[in-house]
């Protein structure tokens, strides 16, 4: 049998190499011929995919997609398109790029391998955050960015955004540029982290921690019970500011500089990233909403951020006390208002 297989493959490079430049032809798609060498085809694929353990399997298979897609690019492609398979082998034959599928990055991106990565999560992309809060990144990742070439400050902010897109292409699937579009997050800050981390990443052995960091992430994600659909708090706070009520309530008694619209819209801000677990240079309130370019005001906005952020003053100071268990309960009523509200402004007590 396996000289009849043999036999078949060679007629099949022959035929390869005689054909003429530009004609790919579809001769590898269907069955051998004969029934000696369809049988050994078979027996061969039953003992390569025996062994359903993801890992092994990947690490059977890997190599000869690989091998396929360097000597046959167009063809193995077209295979990958047209082949109905099951999801374990759709998974062991997606090529990596680091921690995301290479598809987004290469001629023949949109094959089919867009399946999830991770064999099964429990969890749903609506129930990661645009970018993954500082307890996660402080109990599970702080040790890759120590790693990097290029120490920096911002390292921390681009591997927190790096695992959320990583988290949603875990349950999801996709392109790290499909995983940006479920976060909301601009195309190009998704792509500017990524780039970042893997010019600084010195090797596979480094990217391990943040595979192995962002894995323990999704088991505790898995492990909540208390899980929070934080598209659905992105979705309810795309039109929103503090109500006027609100804030006067929240200023009375300090500082008369502190009622002023672009103070209460910067409080905003910071309310929206507490409440959505994102980036507060993405809040609504600091982006057009159609075209995702940086509203007229954008710096004045973020002058007054800083503000409120850093200065040490009593006014300062007592509202940023004021503000956090103000955006607590409003993520609180946000989860718990009826789903056919969700899109309405909570209403706070």
């Amino acid at each position: 049998m396996d000289d009849a297989l043999a036999e078949h493959i060679t007629t099949l490079q022959d035929h390869a190499a005689r054909r003429p430049a530009g004609q790919h032809g579809l001769t590898v798609i269907g069955p051998p011929p004969t029934a000696a060498a369809c049988g050994a085809l078979l027996l061969r694929a039953e003992q390569l995919l025996a062994d359903r353990n993801p890992q092994q399997l990947r690490a059977a298979v890997h190599p000869l997609a690989a091998a396929a897609g360097e000597r046959e690019p167009l063809r193995f492609a077209g295979v990958l398109r047209r082949q109905p398979m099951s999801e374990s082998l759709t998974r062991a034959l997606s090529s990596q790029d680091r921690a995301f599928l290479a598809a987004g990055r290469r001629k023949h991106a949109r094959v089919r391998l867009l399946v999830p990565s991770r064999e099964a999560t429990h969890y749903t992309r609506t129930e990661v955050p645009q970018i993954i809060p500082t307890a996660w990144y402080e109990h599970h990742l702080e040790a890759f960015p120590a790693q990097l070439r290029a120490p920096s400050r911002a390292n921390g902010k681009h591997v927190r955004r790096a695992a959320a897109l990583k988290l949603v292409e875990m349950t999801a699937g996709g392109t790290w540029a499909d995983c940006a579009a479920n976060l909301d997050m601009p195309r190009g800050y998704a792509s500017t982290s990524l780039d970042l981390l893997r010019e600084r990443c010195p090797g596979d052995a480094t990217w391990q921690l943040f595979q192995a960091g962002v894995e323990a992430i999704a088991a505790e994600l898995e492990a909540d019970p208390d899980r929070v659909d934080y598209a659905r708090r992105r979705r309810t706070f795309s039109v929103w500011s503090i109500p006027q009520e609100h804030w006067s309530e929240l200023i009375h008694g300090l500082a008369g500089s502190l009622a002023r619209d672009q103070v209460r819209t910067a409080a905003s801000v910071l309310v929206w990233a507490q409440v959505t677990e994102g980036e507060a240079q993405l809040s609504p309130l600091m982006r057009d909403g159609g075209t995702g370019l940086r509203v007229a005001d954008y710096a004045e906005i973020g002058r007054e951020i800083n503000q409120l952020l850093y200065l040490t003053g009593r006014s300062q100071r007592v509202l940023r006390e004021r503000l956090a268990p103000y955006a607590a309960q409003v993520a609180a009523s946000c989860d718990h208002s009826p789903r056919s509200t969700a899109d309405s402004t909570p209403a706070v007590q």
